[in-house]
């Protein structure tokens, strides 16, 4: 039965749906009869219990104004109405691909999303984040016209959880390949959200390192750093939403010690680095200090 948006008449899809296994468990793939012939960037996004904000997130990926996309959600085990959202969307859209799995995490999730996915190019999203409509469209055309760029970033402002902007990110976004490599051992220069990145492991090796729960995403720029260059463009592109509850201050300290556990390897070669020890002291207070300490070392350092 068509259903009349915006735009016109739009016909239902027919739906196909296969079971699939890898090394973590069984997993359903549904996709659209029709799917869309192989395109040249797969948005990969991953959805755990999501439905708040799930609606605006996904409409700022299929509304952007470049379209030869392929979209893959995977339903990472959510118990709300998410799974019910994603397939309503599906039915409309050739381009959306849903794996709907148990919970196994993001890091799992993002890889077996990847495996899945046809494309020369991979462009992440979360959940809960908005792009804005030029995205993918500037961020494809660095990619194609730097073939010695592997991966590209953008800016991004903060919005709250009604949708209304309250800043700009804390650290600066460095912009250039040079300055990335600078502070890729202090702070995260990306936004795991609005990156994109050539599907190629030739020398990375693989994606997503499995032992990484969290930080996944440092991890793997570490290891891009490696071999090619990075960049992030001057525009601002996405939106990161942040809200009361978005993670728990358990899960926020696991994060933090995460990354430590990168950055512990990277003492002797940063010893003399200031701006180094001071990152660190700050990653070491979220991830093991109580939250009274935590302000007041963020009161002492804060820079107006």
């Amino acid at each position: 039965m068509p259903v009349y948006y915006e735009k016109g008449w739009v016909f239902e899809v027919e739906l196909i749906r296969e079971i699939l296994s890898d090394n973590d468990g069984d997993y359903d793939v549904i996709r659209p009869g029709d799917f869309i012939d192989i395109p040249l960037i797969s948005v990969v996004m991953s959805v755990y219990n999501s439905e708040r904000f799930l609606h605006e997130s996904i409409n700022s990926i299929i509304e952007q104004t470049f379209k030869n996309f392929e979209f893959i959600i995977i339903n990472d085990g959510s118990n709300d109405t998410s799974l019910k959202i994603l397939l309503e969307y599906q039915k409309y859209d050739n381009r959306i691909l849903i794996i709907d799995q148990n919970n196994i995490g993001l890091t799992k999730s993002l890889n077996r999303g990847i495996k899945l996915s046809r494309c020369k190019y991979i462009a992440r999203q979360d959940a809960d984040d908005k792009s804005l409509p030029d995205r993918l469209k500037m961020q494809i055309d660095f990619c194609e016209n730097n073939k010695d760029y592997f991966l590209v970033g953008c800016r991004h402002n903060i919005i709250d959880e009604s949708g209304h902007m309250i800043g700009k990110p804390q650290m600066p976004v460095p912009i250039d390949d040079s300055e990335i490599r600078k502070m890729i051992d202090k702070y995260n220069p990306f936004i795991h959200s609005f990156v994109m990145f050539r599907k190629d492991t030739e020398k990375i090796g693989y994606f997503y390192n499995p032992r990484y729960r969290y930080s996944q995403d440092i991890e793997l720029w570490a290891r891009i750093r490696n071999y090619y260059k990075m960049h992030n463009l001057p525009e601002v592109l996405g939106l990161s939403r942040q809200w009361p509850g978005m993670i728990s201050e358990k899960n926020m300290k696991l994060q933090r010690r995460y990354g430590l556990k990168r950055k512990k390897h990277l003492i002797f070669r940063s010893f003399f680095d200031l701006g180094f020890w001071f990152y660190l002291i700050k990653d070491l207070s979220a991830a093991y200090l109580p939250i009274f300490f935590r302000r007041i070392y963020r009161g002492m350092t804060h820079k107006p």
